[in-house]
């Protein structure tokens, strides 16, 4: 719930949310319906409000968690040390990574080699070509997984 109020919109959406439940407080209290029943009331209201716009803030966030990067991250390292160092080098400052980040990478990833360069690797059937062809499906592998989580 913390980081929904990094975002500075989501910060000045809750604080919307706030100053709204406190003008109905003070309204219910106008009213003379009682200093608990317009203090719960109010509460009610700002809660259900913060309530979906965290459920919001969840579906639309646009940053990988923590979880799916430290496996992403340990998977690139092992099998391919290149990819692992762009996406390292993208979160080194903010220590995370965007959707869009990841889906960037992985379809210049994936269009680094064309059909024919994927044909020849299959069929130069040495150790290298091998290595190198199931290390290029293994890393798309990853990042779709990841991709798909979102």
């Amino acid at each position: 719930m913390l980081e929904m109020f990094q975002n500075q919109t989501m910060r000045y959406i809750s604080i919307a949310i706030g100053v709204i439940s406190i003008f109905i407080f003070l309204y219910l209290l106008k009213l003379g319906e009682g200093l608990v029943i317009s203090l719960m009331v109010a509460l009610f209201i700002c809660g259900l409000s913060l309530l979906k716009l965290k459920n919001y803030y969840e579906k639309n966030n646009p940053y990988i968690n923590a979880e799916h990067l430290a496996w992403l991250y340990g998977e690139l390292q092992e099998y391919d040390q290149d990819l692992f160092t762009t996406v390292s080098n993208l979160t080194k400052s903010t220590g995370r990574l965007e959707l869009s980040q990841l889906k960037s990478i992985r379809n210049r990833y994936a269009s680094s080699m064309n059909e024919t360069q994927l044909q020849a690797l299959a069929s130069e059937h040495t150790e290298e070509s091998k290595y190198r062809l199931d290390q290029y499906n293994y890393s798309i592998y990853v990042m779709d997984e990841v991709i798909n989580q979102y």
